[in-house]
């Protein structure tokens, strides 16, 4: 596990030390955050998903089809409550019908996995990009 708590660490280190001074530099800097900003938000999009499969799967509602539903008052819940992080944020984790409460495991379960995802490509960016 040590493996993939380090290296963000010493991403920075590296970023701060390396004093990156051509175009090409800069431009590998930007496209390894680019794609970490993506790795992240592909793993928040698979957190969300996991979610409604493990919320549907005791119910015996399908995972594929069906509208997503609060939990409290069951009314469906629009697609742009939908939004991985930013919706829970932006309703400050309340639903937008009924004002309850909606629990914080939606999106830890989703920041973890978009964090999981993030260390996974900081972890491996070197093998993808072919650099030693």
């Amino acid at each position: 596990m040590v493996f993939l708590v380090l290296p963000p660490v010493w991403l920075f280190v590296w970023i701060y030390l390396s004093q990156p001074t051509t175009k090409e530099q800069y431009l590998a800097i930007y496209m390894f955050l680019y794609y970490l900003f993506l790795f992240f938000l592909a793993g928040a999009l698979v957190g969300s998903f996991v979610s409604v499969v493990v919320n549907r799967f005791g119910t015996g509602d399908t995972v594929v089809w069906g509208r997503s539903r609060c939990p409290r008052c069951r009314k469906n819940i629009a697609w742009y409550d939908l939004i991985p992080l930013m919706s829970y944020a932006a309703l400050r984790g309340k639903c937008r019908s009924c004002h309850k409460q909606i629990s914080p495991a939606y999106p830890l379960l989703e920041s973890t996995l978009g964090a999981l995802f993030a260390l996974l490509h900081i972890r491996f960016a070197s093998l993808l990009s072919g650099i030693d």
